[in-house]
């Protein structure tokens, strides 16, 4: 199943860095994972978990349009603000 995680924080701290790490858990345990940042937060390009798809965006509606229909693993690592 692939995990699908949103962190559209605009700064870099704790949530980021637990992003980054559970990230690579999956990775480790073969789970193909997207993280959904937040298009304005410079800091993803420079600490882009391996292997993981990085999607920058800017508003939650870009993250339920990218989703699949199907099933799938989704975490919020963030407020879901509209």
């Amino acid at each position: 199943m692939h995990c699908y995680q949103i962190n559209l924080q605009l700064g870099w701290g704790g949530g980021e860095v637990y992003s980054r790490f559970f990230s690579e858990a999956l990775q480790a345990n073969g789970i193909p994972t997207t993280l959904f940042v937040h298009a304005d937060n410079p800091h993803w390009a420079r600490q882009s978990p391996p292997g993981v798809t990085l999607r920058p965006v800017r508003t939650l509606a870009e993250v339920a349009a990218a989703l699949p229909a199907g099933p799938c693993w989704l975490l919020f690592h963030t407020p879901a603000r509209p």
